[in-house]
This record gives structure tokens, C-alpha cells and sequence, in this order.
């Protein structure tokens, strides 16, 4: 039919969604499926799919594939994504093409219950409460070995398990005519049956040569009853989705095992059953095994076609209309929970800081949002995050991933431990594996990713190098933003309207903190101490916890810490004093003195101009620091470097203004700019 004389319907006049993988075999299947093509109609404005429209008796069709070799779960959530909109009558929805069989075992002397090249598999499982389809790389491994799903669908609609019950009824009767719908779809000689032998090698033989299996031994055949004819035959059970190719026999056997004795593998059901109840037909194209070729893949395409046609021609048209849209309650989704730590039932919780997290991290909004967390180390910060992630999971179904960006080992292995998470591929690395994470977390329903210690530049683009982890910073890796002690970092992940600068507490929140750590009540006698104690600390609460970890398991009473502390010598030691934290990493710096150390040690690498000044200035007293005496310190830097220095010291005043303007803030400085964080300066060293 020529394309001037096919018809042209509008997008509402469409209620059947043909969804498929592979351009070159699935697609053209589903083309020849057709009983007659239309006129191509415009999806919505936002729709970026192609798709292809005709009918199969009364019923009009939209054929939509994914794009060349983009293959996987990720691809066919985008592919279906857009469907509801730009085809609002569309109810019924067919993943058709090809799969991986999973022979039975042991091998039935019946060869029609076995499964063999060229029949097609249904995700409609016979067993009594047995999933059609599992999505197997997305578990949770619990102690002692045991695999919790974390996906799972029901069957779908009542009225497509209706049309299938009257398929097997008609096939019992023998009044199916699927060897008239593949002639149908082979009428031009593509996709005919190979005239090839059907072999199945066992489980712990491994494909030897090229494309074919000539050079493989024919004494690791699996001896199976010959089938008399070559009579078109399906089989119901489960299907395993998942986001790679399953080549490893043995791991095969041992997933449908696990999984409902299941039948049949493939990539992209799992991506698209979260929107749709699609029925899954799969045309045996391999054994999911090393074996694999693609000699039987087109022939394996038109079978799982000719049973989509037969299918269509059992539903009638008029029973679709019927049909209601999956909605969310018909999903049942266990939300990911990727946190390093328990909930620390010691926080307190800052109500403005809180509050602006949820102004810019609203629940319920479906766009991007970020906003990042800043201020002195030991400030609270990661803290902050932990209870605002736990707060997120008990607000709404929330997917939580947390990872550490102070180093590329540490950002990379969280990376890798969320790809495992996710069901991804074990061979993706590097930029590859950055980049499918984060596809991957885009796609799910609700997420909050938290990036905790996002505090060197050279990390997310500023002077960043390769390294043996990708060429790509980890902004390339994020989908949006962190926490982070540096403001510089803000301008580079996210906007400046979203950050969220954390200070010390206020003294309410902090005596709180003190008391809940310390284990003890204040007596009347050491309300000064206490007040004083916190005054020392700037309400910090990373030198809070230290403080009263150190007074709870000393039995030392707060004046004493107060007394101690004064002590020059004292006040450091107690200060770098480092205790472990279930909150905290264990390798990571759990004192303030450590804590700031890698801030000062940030600031050499990042600017050596203002490392200098801070080295001179801490062999001072810091009041009324005159400005000469800064720039005699940064005399034999560049002049630009000299402004940037001066531009962030300006920032950090001001910031510091809008805050507080009582004299504890230079109290902080000095105690952060302190000669403990420098070796005493030679003479020669000295510039003024």
C-alpha cells in the first residue's frame, strides 16, 4: 500500500502499545505483523520516540522500539515513559521479541514440555502465586545468604488474563492458527525457520571458536528426545529481567531454581513494568548460555510475533475500551536504602535548617531539586543529612543512595556498590559505570542521593585529572547536589540561592546535645561551667560530642574539662582526641583537630596564597589583624591569586556578619587558623 493511501488516525484512536527491543528483528516482525499500515501520526510535544502505526483485526497499533543498541531496563522505562500522554486510549501494552530459554531440568522425556529454539515464552507464570516477571539482579543480600526481591509485579489486567484463558481454551480445541500467523508474517521469505540443528551443550562446557558452534565438542550434548514435528509451541511460567546478558550456564540454572523454576531470560520487562501491565512474549533466540548466536534471533522474532497476532485476534477490540491504565497501586516497589549508618538518636534536630532543606527539597515535587550543605568541619553537617534522609523515608516511598566524595577510591566503590544495587552489569567500570548509575538512579520513581564530604574542587571539574577510576569528574557521575565544608564547591554542583550554610548550634541546642551525650543532669553549681565549656567550643557539634564522650567516660566533672581546656597544651590533646562513632565512618577523622586539618590541608592544595597568610597570621593574636600585615604575607604570590584570596576572605566575613557579629567568630578563626596545623616558621620563612 502506498503511503498516500493509508489511512491517518488521531493519537486518541490508539489502544494497543507494541513495545520492542531490537530494531533489525523485533520491529520488523512486528511490521509484517500488521494486517495494514497507517499514516505516521505526531507523538506529544516532549515525546522523543519514533513510532510506527497499522492495525491487527480492529485493533490500532503503535509499534515503538528502543533505539539502536541501547539496550536494557533504563531504555524501556524512556521508551514507555511518554506512551500515557501522546496515546491517552492506550491500555494494553506487548513486550514482543526474543529471549534466552531456560531448558528444563531434568530434561523431560516429553520434548513438547521442554523449552526449544523457536517457541515462545509467556511472563504468565502456571504456578499459584508465582510472578510473571522477576526483575533477578534487583535483590537485597540479607545475612546468612538469603536474597531478598526488592520488585516484583502482579499478573496484569483482569481482562488480558480473561483473553488468555479463552487462547488456551481455543488451543486446546485446536482452533488457533499460529502457524497461519507466521506464514502470515514470513509471506516474504524474511525470518523462515533456520535449517539449523537445535543443540544444548551442558551447563559446564564453554563455547569454543567464533560465530557458529562447529569447533564445539559434540560429546557435551545434552541427549534430548527429538520433536516429530515442527509444530508451533508455547509455555507459560516466569520470566527473569535483568540488565545484562546472561551468558553463564551455570548462574543461569541457579536463578530459575531460585526463581519459580523460571523459563526464560531477557533485558528490558523490568524497566517497563513499573508503568504498564504489558504481557511479555519472548521467542526462544539461544540457551542464555556462552553458545549464543545470531542465527536463530530473526526466526525467534517472528514466533513471538505470530503469537502477539493471535492474541490480538482473541481480545476483541470493544473489551479494550474497558480497560483502566496501571496505576501505582498495582506496583509493588521496595524502596532502596543505601545509608551507612543507623539513625543517630542524639540529634537534634535544628528546625530552620531543617525546614530550608524541605523548602528546597520539597517530597513531592517531580523535578531535580539540590541543595548543598556548608560550613566548618565538625559543624554537623553529615549529621544534618542522616536525619534528613531518615526523615525522607518516613515522609514518602524514597530511595535513598549515599556516597563519600573525599577521595576517588571512596566516591567509585559507592558508585560500584549502588550498580550492584541496581542489578547493573559487572563489567561496566569506569566512566561507563558512572554514567549508568546515574541513568539508573534518574530512573527510579522517588530518590534522594546524598554526597557526603564534597569538598575538594579538583573533584567535580575544577583541575581535574584522569585517573585509573575514568576521565570524567564526579560531576559527570551526579546527578545533582552534595554537602561540603568549601563555598567554592557551590558555584560548581549547584546554585548559590541553594545552599544552606550550617553553624555552630544555638546555646539552647547545644546544652541539649551536651547533656544527652554527657548522660548527666546540670547541677545548680555547674551552670557557668557548662556555659563556659560550650562558649570555648563555639557550639560546635563534632567538639560537643568529643567533649562529653571524654566527661562521660572519665566521670570528669564539666568545670574540670573547663579547667583542662584552658591549658594550651591540654586544650589541643583533648581536642585532636579521636573517638569512634556509629555515626561516622571509622576511617574517617572523628575530632575536631583532624577535622580541620583537612580544611587547612584543602586550602594548601587549592589556594597556596591564602595557606601562607593563615601560617603567618596564626603566630598572632587575632584581634584587629591589620591588612598590611596579610598582604606581607602574600607578597610573593601573583596579584590574582592575591584577589581570590582577598574575594574568599570577604565572602567568609560577610557570611559571618549576616550570622553573628560578636567577637567569638575571630575567636573561631584563630582557634581554626591555630599553630598547631603549621610547623613553627624559620626566620627565614619570615617575610615581614
Amino acid at each position: 500500500m502506498s503511503l498516500s493511501t493509508r489511512r491517518k488516525l488521531s493519537r486518541g484512536d490508539y489502544t494497543v502499545g507494541w513495545l520492542c527491543a531490537l530494531p533489525l528483528s523485533e520491529r520488523v516482525a512486528a511490521l509484517d505483523s500488521l494486517d495494514e499500515e497507517h499514516q505516521a501520526v505526531p507523538g506529544s510535544a516532549y515525546d522523543e520516540n519514533t513510532y510506527h502505526f497499522g492495525s491487527i483485526n480492529g485493533h490500532n497499533v503503535v509499534i515503538a522500539c528502543l533505539p539502536p543498541g541501547q539496550p536494557g531496563p533504563v531504555e524501556a522505562a524512556r521508551l514507555v515513559e511518554p506512551l500515557s500522554q501522546s496515546f491517552p486510549n492506550m491500555t494494553i501494552h506487548l513486550f514482543v521479541g526474543i529471549g534466552g530459554g531456560i531448558p528444563r531440568t531434568p530434561t523431560p522425556q516429553d520434548p513438547t514440555k521442554d523449552i526449544r529454539l523457536g517457541d515462545v515464552v509467556i511472563g504468565w507464570a502456571e504456578e499459584k502465586g508465582a510472578p510473571g516477571i522477576v526483575h533477578h539482579d534487583n535483590v537485597r543480600f540479607l545475612p546468612g545468604g538469603e536474597i531478598e526481591l526488592l520488585r516484583t509485579l502482579d499478573k496484569p489486567h483482569r481482562k488480558l488474563l480473561s483473553a488468555f484463558g479463552t487462547l488456551l481454551t481455543n488451543h486446546k480445541r485446536n482452533t488457533t492458527i499460529f502457524e497461519k500467523h507466521l506464514e502470515y508474517i514470513t509471506r516474504s521469505n524474511r525470518f523462515c525457520r533456520p535449517d539449523l540443528p537445535d543443540h544444548l551443550y551442558n551447563s559446564n562446557y564453554d563455547h569454543v571458536g567464533e560465530s557458529d558452534c562447529a569447533n564445539c565438542g559434540p560429546n557435551h550434548l545434552i541427549e534430548r528426545v527429538e520433536r516429530k514435528d515442527k509444530k508451533f509451541l508455547f509455555h507459560q511460567g516466569t520470566i527473569l529481567s535483568g540488565s545484562s546478558v546472561m551468558k553463564d550456564p551455570e548462574r543461569r540454572d541457579a536463578l530459575r531454581r531460585r526463581f519459580h523454576n523460571a523459563i526464560c531470560f531477557e533485558m528490558e520487562a523490568a524497566g517497563v513494568m513499573d508503568q504498564t501491565r504489558c504481557l511479555v512474549i519472548r521467542g526462544v533466540a539461544d540457551y542464555a548460555d556462552s553458545h549464543k548466536n545470531g542465527q536463530w534471533q530473526e526466526y525467534a522474532a517472528a514466533t513471538a510475533a505470530a503469537f502477539a497476532r493471535e492474541f490480538l485476534h482473541t481480545i476483541q477490540p470493544a473489551d479494550i475500551r474497558t480497560i483502566e491504565p496501571a496505576t501505582a497501586k498495582d506496583i509493588r516497589i521496595k524502596p532502596f536504602q543505601m545509608i551507612p549508618f543507623p539513625r543517630n538518636e542524639d540529634v537534634i534536630i535544628r528546625e530552620e535548617i531543617f525546614s530550608e532543606l524541605n523548602k528546597k527539597l520539597p517530597p513531592s515535587h517531580q523535578k531535580y531539586q539540590c541543595a548543598a550543605l556548608w560550613g566548618l568541619g565538625g559543624s554537623g553537617k553529615t549529621q544534618i543529612a542522616l536525619e534528613f534522609a531518615y526523615q525522607r523515608i518516613d515522609q514518602i516511598q524514597c530511595s535513598i543512595f549515599w556516597v563519600h566524595a573525599d577521595n576517588y577510591a571512596g566516591f567509585f566503590k559507592d558508585y560500584k556498590t549502588v550498580a550492584k544495587l541496581a542489578g547493573l552489569s559487572e563489567k561496566l567500570d569506569g566512566d561507563d559505570l558512572m554514567s549508568a548509575v546515574r541513568t539508573w538512579i534518574e530512573s527510579q520513581p522517588n530518590w534522594l542521593l546524598v554526597v557526603d564530604n564534597a569538598d575538594t574542587l579538583q573533584y567535580f571539574g575544577e583541575g581535574y585529572t584522569s585517573n585509573s577510576y575514568g576521565n570524567s569528574s564526579h560531576l559527570y557521575a551526579i546527578p545533582k547536589g552534595p554537602s561540603t565544608r568549601d563555598e567554592r564547591i557551590l558555584g560548581t554542583l549547584v546554585g548559590l540561592n541553594q545552599r544552606i550554610n550550617v553553624t555552630g548550634k544555638l546555646a539552647s541546642e547545644a546544652k541539649d546535645l551536651l547533656l544527652s551525650l554527657s548522660n548527666r543532669a546540670i547541677a545548680e553549681e555547674d551552670s557557668v561551667a557548662v556555659a563556659e565549656l560550650l562558649n570555648k567550643l563555639e557550639n560546635l557539634p563534632l567538639a560537643i560530642s568529643q567533649a562529653a564522650t571524654y566527661i562521660q567516660r572519665t566521670s570528669m566533672s564539666f568545670k574540670d574539662y573547663v579547667m583542662k581546656l584552658k591549658k594550651e597544651k591540654q586544650q589541643w590533646k583533648l581536642l585532636d582526641k579521636s573517638d569512634s562513632s556509629r555515626h561516622r565512618r571509622p576511617e574517617v577523622p572523628n575530632s575536631v583537630m583532624e577535622t580541620w586539618q583537612i580544611s587547612i590541608s584543602h586550602i594548601q592544595q587549592e589556594n597556596p596564597c591564602a595557606y601562607k597568610i593563615l601560617h603567618t597570621i596564626a603566630y598572632f593574636d587575632n584581634q584587629d589583624i591589620p591588612f598590611e600585615l596579610i598582604k606581607a604575607a602574600a607578597r610573593s604570590k601573583k596579584e590574582q591569586s592575591m584577589k581570590d584570596t582577598e574575594r574568599e576572605n570577604k565572602s567568609d566575613k560577610s557570611e559571618s556578619e549576616d550570622e553573628d557579629d560578636d567577637d567569638d567568630d575571630n575567636a573561631q578563626r584563630q582557634l581554626h587558623a591555630s599553630r598547631s596545623f603549621f610547623p613553627a616558621p624559620r626566620m627565614s620563612e619570615r617575610e615581614i
